[in-house]
């Protein structure tokens, strides 16, 4: 044993000795260091090393390979430490494995994280953001649609353009041009189509005639005038020639609340030209051809008829402004929301209140069977409490453009008592029980909330269970109140026992899960806002109803509900709210 050790702090005396000599750019080839399980080797005579210091001359290229290899001298170092402990630190060979660390492949899956692609939508998270309600606006749009149907402005129309209409002799060729003719005739119309595209009506004039044609040429030899024909027909009665007027009538209200149509003729259609010629013999055939003078008879009647329908039509606008009465509808509806409107179905007296601040008319437009024309009010509506609240009316201002789509959302208070709280958690938590690791029951007999006003967290809420008739049988927790909007539920999170139950639960409660009595409870503690705001969504939807009462009839009731803060408060929670929606809006036909 003691040859053994000095054996290898021999060797480890030359290791130490090839390191120095090595930093100073000395190369030492060394048995010992090459083969370090052959030791005895080492030891003894000379001769065999011989042929050991000829290797290294050969190996000549490897030169080099110790001065990049400096982590050699690690296993010098072992075999230090094994000469001086008498343990086998010698074989490097089984470390090699841990340097190739087989164990880390397979954590390079890991590192790839194919498990994070699945994860991928948890960070997208796009469905998440349509699921939010989109937050409701403060201001509310009034739309009153005013129709009248389509049916009446077509009898209108027709009552407006005459029936018939006659012209006696007229010259119908200019001049004293050769030929002259001279027509007289009667019209008469059917009924008038009438069609809306958008804003503007389309009116079609269909109007048969029946008309007498006298003529006259001039002598080429000396220029005096003869009859050609003093009672030639062009149409009649049974064969009457045919006319189809094409006007448009675009309409829009202006600044004054005024209907005005832009009117124009669009087109006319004319039958076909009647066949044959005029003649007269007077020695000789002189013959006209009806198509020569058709540009003329034709212009002669287009003229008149285009004054008459255009007169007739310019008298619509006042009829269509009397019958949408967008004025005064206006200044009744103006005035009449401003009055404060009590809001029924409140415990409280309870006011809405309009302050309205524009007003404006759509376009003109075909809805069904009607033509309508929306008056938009524009203001904001708010629920207060207590007397009635004095408003000064406000004048109806100018026609102004009113944005967005039509709807009704009210800024009001909503308070919900704590005894209608608790008697809701008492309707889900009465008969719940729990077990003890002995078997032991107890049951939820009674459930109570009670609100407390906590200036530095006004969030906080308490909620008190009773497992039987004495006082020391109930359990105090307080919690989180927490609002969801997708639900539209308040809810208790995060409950702790307060220092009041701590006798109870030290007692009583001691062989019982304390974690899974407040996670059971936590479950049950919530409330649907929505239903609790549903008497104050009713008597808005009334209030609103009367303040347009004898203007508009309303239907419906507003569903939609939007926290915009809430608060625990002494005995009730408080929020502030907007109540929101579409109500059936209908404006009575004018009789």
């Amino acid at each position: 044993m003691h040859h053994f050790a000095t054996l290898s702090l021999r060797n480890s005396g030359i290791y130490l000795l090839a390191g120095a000599l090595t930093l100073f750019g000395c190369t030492i080839h060394s048995t010992t260091h090459n083969h370090p399980g052959d030791e005895k080797p080492a030891s003894s005579g000379g001769e065999k090393d011989k042929p050991e210091k000829d290797k290294p001359k050969k190996d000549k290229p490897k030169k080099d390979k110790p001065k990049a290899d400096k982590p050699v001298a690690k296993p010098d170092n072992d075999k230090a430490l094994e000469g001086l402990t008498g343990l086998a630190l010698r074989p490097a060979k089984p470390d090699k494995p841990k340097e190739d660390k087989p164990a880390v492949k397979p954590d390079k899956p890991k590192e790839d994280k194919p498990a994070a692609k699945p994860d991928k939508p948890k960070e997208d998270k796009p469905a998440a953001k349509p699921d939010k309600p989109e937050p409701l606006p403060e201001r509310s749009k009034i739309v009153l649609p005013v129709r009248i149907a389509l049916a009446a402005i077509d009898k209108q129309i027709n009552e407006l353009v005459p029936t018939t209409d006659s012209k006696d002799w007229q010259q119908v060729t200019k001049g004293e041009s050769s030929p002259k003719a001279d027509l007289k005739y009667e019209l008469w119309r059917e009924p008038i189509d009438v069609k809306l595209d958008g804003s503007t009506f389309h009116i079609a004039v269909p109007v048969r005639y029946a008309a007498t044609i006298r003529a006259q040429a001039k002598n080429p030899l000396n220029g005096d005038w003869f009859w050609i024909a003093k009672s030639e027909t062009w149409g009649t009665r049974n064969e009457p020639q045919r006319i189809t007027a094409h006007f448009e009538a675009k309409l829009d209200i202006d600044d004054e609340w005024r209907v005005k149509s832009d009117i124009k003729l669009v087109k006319i259609e004319h039958g076909e030209v009647p066949s044959g010629n005029i003649c007269k013999n007077i020695g000789i055939d002189v013959c006209v051809t009806k198509a020569s003078v058709a540009g003329e008879v034709r212009e002669g009647i287009d003229k008149r008829l285009e004054e008459k329908v255009r007169k007739a039509l310019g008298k619509l606008d006042g009829k269509l402004e009397r019958s949408f009465d967008l004025k005064r509808r206006a200044e009744k509806v103006w005035s009449q929301v401003q009055q404060p409107q009590s809001v029924p179905g409140t415990p409280d007296s309870v006011w809405l209140v309009v302050r309205p601040s524009a007003v404006g008319v759509g376009r003109v437009r075909q809805d069904g069977s009607d033509v309508r024309v929306d008056l938009a009010v524009e203001g904001k509506l708010s629920v207060v409490a207590g007397d009635k609240p004095k408003v000064k009316v406000e004048p109806l201002p100018k026609i102004t453009k009113v944005d967005g789509d039509a709807g009704f959302y009210v800024i009001a208070d909503l308070r919900i008592p704590q005894e209608v709280l608790g008697k809701t958690l008492e309707q889900r938590l009465r008969g719940l029980s729990f077990s003890s690791k002995k078997n032991e029951k107890i049951e939820v007999v009674q459930a109570n909330v009670v609100a407390r006003t906590n200036e530095q967290n006004p969030r906080r809420i308490s909620v008190k269970i009773s497992f039987g008739d004495k006082p020391e049988d109930a359990l105090e927790l307080e919690g989180e109140l927490v609002y969801d909007a997708n639900s539209q539920r308040l809810s208790v999170k995060n409950f702790d026992f307060m220092a009041a139950s701590g006798g109870v639960l030290a007692n009583k409660l001691a062989a019982f899960d304390h974690a899974a009595i407040r996670r059971q409870i936590e479950a049950k503690a919530s409330w649907d806002l929505s239903n609790e705001a549903g008497s104050l969504k009713k008597g808005i939807s009334a209030a609103l109803a009367a303040s347009l009462r004898g203007q508009a009839n309303v239907g419906g009731s507003l569903e939609k509900l939007e926290v915009r803060d809430f608060a625990v408060k002494k005995g009730a929670v408080e929020a502030k709210v907007i109540v929101g929606g579409q109500l059936e809006v209908s404006v009575p036909a004018p009789k």
